[in-house]
């Protein structure tokens, strides 16, 4: 072998590993970006659900029932928390979370915002019906 043909061997691997290393690099970003996307939309999910409860004491009430025994506060309190403490771990670990940690929290993530979302959309039915059935309608006086 000449000298030519090793600089050659040399510059090909350098460019394969830099090619490598930088794929690698850009896939983590995409993670890193996609986990803290889906935290931003699983906490305004969360303050949105949160919004919703508050109207429900009054529709409980009208109804006749003890509204603060209806109310599911605390579980929406505790997910916020917990929501704040994957935060911070991903602020201090993600340089050194593996890959594979942190797609296992993205789809983790993924899937606690897409029951979040069907949550949602069962308090949005649960408190249509119960204005209808206080006959408070799309529009009635019923909070």
């Amino acid at each position: 072998m000449n000298l030519l043909t090793i600089v050659a061997c040399v510059a090909g691997a350098s460019l394969i590993a830099a090619i490598w290393i930088g794929r690698r690099q850009a896939r983590r970003a995409r993670v890193l970006r996609s986990i803290l996307d889906r935290a931003d939309a699983f906490e305004e999910g969360l303050q949105a659900c949160r919004r919703r409860l508050a109207d429900v004491p009054g529709l409980v009430a009208a109804a006749g029932e003890d509204a603060m025994s209806a109310l599911p506060g605390a579980p929406i309190e505790a997910a916020l928390r917990d929501l704040l403490a994957h935060r911070l771990w991903l602020r201090e670990q993600a340089a050194r979370a593996t890959i594979d940690e942190l797609e296992a929290a993205d789809a983790a993530l993924a899937r606690s915002l897409a029951d979040l979302e069907r949550r949602i959309e069962q308090l949005d039915d649960a408190s249509a019906d119960l204005r209808h059935a206080l006959g408070g309608g799309a529009g009635g006086a019923v909070p």
